[in-house]
């Protein structure tokens, strides 16, 4: 009786774990930079932090994902600008019961079963003028993947937290365009940085 009840156990975590794929829906949202661009700003992502190899590696893909907008004139930690962005990034794994219980099923069997992993992502972000602040806010992404030992390279390869980093920069650049925090500057005859990427 015990053997069936925990085959029913195991059946319903696989098919929570199977509901959902490895992904980060794609956030919808365009920088018109015809109409101008921001100001060079100085930006900071997780300033004089000791970080692991994950985290450090979507700090750099954040700062790529900021750059990539074009929305800004010069982005870098070394900027000679009265503009300052403060981000603190972070992320952890979700805690519903469905996960765990699709977690531990999967290491019962040595990962055959796959299990759901849920991540959220996390950007603090603090605006400055000045040395002023003009708002601080959160910025919060969400993804589920499901790893077992047949997709674990292609699940741990850091594509969805790409696409996060991804979101939080357009979600990020929404904010200010919208909030007018920072003034848009139309360069006569200017040219868009070597990495602007049209998202």
């Amino acid at each position: 009786m015990n053997y069936i009840k925990l085959s029913i156990v195991l059946f319903a975590a696989c098919l929570s774990a199977c509901a959902s794929l490895d992904h980060v829906e794609q956030y919808d949202y365009r920088f018109d930079h015809e109409s101008g661009r921001f100001p060079p700003v100085r930006l900071y992502v997780n300033r004089e932090q000791v970080m692991g190899p994950a985290l450090a590696g979507m700090v750099n893909a954040l700062y790529k994902e900021i750059r990539a907008t074009g929305a800004f004139h010069g982005s870098s930690a070394f900027a000679e600008t009265p503009w300052v962005i403060d981000i603190q990034l972070g992320w952890l794994a979700g805690n519903a019961a469905g996960s765990f219980i699709g977690m531990m099923a999967s290491a019962a069997t040595l990962g055959v079963l796959p299990s759901k992993h849920d991540q959220i992502y996390v950007a603090e972000v603090s605006v400055y003028q000045a040395g002023m602040l003009l708002e601080a806010f959160k910025i919060e992404e969400q993804s589920s993947m499901v790893m077992s030992v047949y997709n674990y390279a292609e699940t741990v390869s850091g594509e969805a937290h790409q696409m996060a980093m991804k979101n939080i920069a357009l979600r990020l650049v929404e904010r200010l365009d919208k909030t007018g925090m920072l003034p848009r500057i139309q360069a006569p005859g200017e040219e868009p940085d070597p990495d602007f990427i049209r998202t």
